[in-house]
Order: structure tokens, then sequence, then C-alpha cells
């Protein structure tokens, strides 16, 4: 099975040369210093029409936590009725509660709203301990969750292998995207470790790893010709 690859843009640029670099699939964020949060929906629109490869978008206003209010969650559902009548693959999503476990409340909203698009369930998930981790992500496949982006309940997703791999074995419904710290120096050792064969990136592929610089066709190329390389 090819292994695939999600990369992060913030532009319609971004998307561009993404999918000219041969990616699998986007996630379109902005604000990316603060970890991420939800494009307008005239980006959103732009992006969709620009590209034919996979779109996902973030859903989450704010950057400080993942626990939202009833405003925030309010205008997290305006939004995905919104970018639903779009060209949109799927959205990216994950709520907390103040247990610091997963809200299946707001995820139950999120996917009554989302029609046809697909959801991944983002990194809220790696703030659960490595216990709750395991028992959440068995509940989480008797919903509509296709994806799960994690870095195994660790700092990083090569920390996170052994955690993300269990997952994996548990073999649900759901697919694993592994993220967060990788580049081309450690994609390889994560998919063979883990087993997963989708991975996210973000800095990594820009030309000088910083969120000032462009993406770096090149860089996305020779990370999908290393994790494809037998």
């Amino acid at each position: 099975m090819k292994n695939k690859l999600e990369v992060i843009a913030w532009s319609k640029k971004d998307a561009l040369l993404i999918e000219e670099a041969g990616a699998d699939r986007i996630e379109l964020v902005v604000d990316l210093k603060n970890g991420g949060t939800t494009p307008s929906v005239k980006l959103t629109k732009e992006v969709c029409n620009v590209v034919k490869i996979p779109v996902r978008v973030m859903i989450r206003d704010t950057y400080d936590s993942f626990i939202y209010s009833e405003k925030v969650m309010k205008n997290h559902l305006s939004f995905i009725k919104e970018i639903s009548k779009l060209n949109v693959e799927g959205i990216v999503f994950g709520s907390l509660t103040k247990e610091n476990k997963i809200n299946f409340d707001d995820l139950e909203k999120v996917i009554k709203n989302k029609g046809k698009m697909k959801l991944t369930f983002h990194r809220a998930f790696d703030e659960l301990s490595e216990k709750d981790a395991i028992e959440s992500f068995k509940k989480l496949s008797d919903y509509d969750v296709d994806c799960l982006l994690t870095s195994g309940t660790k700092i990083n997703a090569k920390k996170g292998v052994k955690i993300i791999k269990k997952l994996v074995n548990l073999n649900t419904s759901i697919n694993i995207l592994a993220g967060k710290s990788i580049s081309i120096n450690n994609a390889k050792y994560i998919i063979n470790k883990s087993k997963v064969n989708y991975i996210h990136v973000g800095l990594s592929i820009r030309e000088d790893g910083t969120i000032n610089s462009d993406i770096s066709i090149e860089k996305i190329k020779e990370i999908l010709k290393e994790i494809n390389n037998d």
C-alpha cells in the first residue's frame, strides 16, 4: 500500500504548490503559530476551487484551549454548514471537556451538521492520558470519524510511535494520521515503527522551516520518495 502525505496550507499559493509537488491531501488552516485555527469561508472556497486533491478544513476558532464555550460551538457549527456547500472533502475538529476527556456531545453536534464531509479528529486527542487515549479511541470508532491526527499523546510523533502503533493495531474503521514534528529525517522511521500509512507535515516542508517561508516542492517530493522507497 502506498504511504500518503497530508500537508498544511494557509493560503491559495500554498495549496497549489502542495498539489504540484504530489502530496495526497491538504489541511487548510490559518494562524499556524498558535497551532492552526479556522480559515475564512472565502479562503476555503478559493483553495477548493483551484486544487483537485482533497482539502480538509480546520474547525477551531480559539487557540488557547480545546474546551469550547456554547458561543464558540455555535460559530463552529455555522461555519461547518457554510463550507458544506463548497467542494470541501472534510473537516478537522476536536473538543475536550473540563475533565480533559473527549467532548462527545460537541462531536455529535459537529457530525450532525457536517453533511457528507469526512471528519478528522485532531490533536486535542493528545491532551489525554495514555490510558484514556486508548479507551477514547475505541469509543471514537462508534462515531462518524474517519481519521485521527495524533502524536500518540507525546510531544511529537517520534516519541509517540508506540502508542500510535497500539491505535493502529486496534484495527478500527478510523485511519491513523501521524503528525507533529515529522520531517524527511524521521518520516520513514515513524511509518516503519508505528505501521501508519498516512503522515502529516507542516513547517518541515517549508523552504527554511519557518512560518514565513514558502512551501518547498523539492522537500515534499523528497519526503514522498522517502516514505515510499522500500
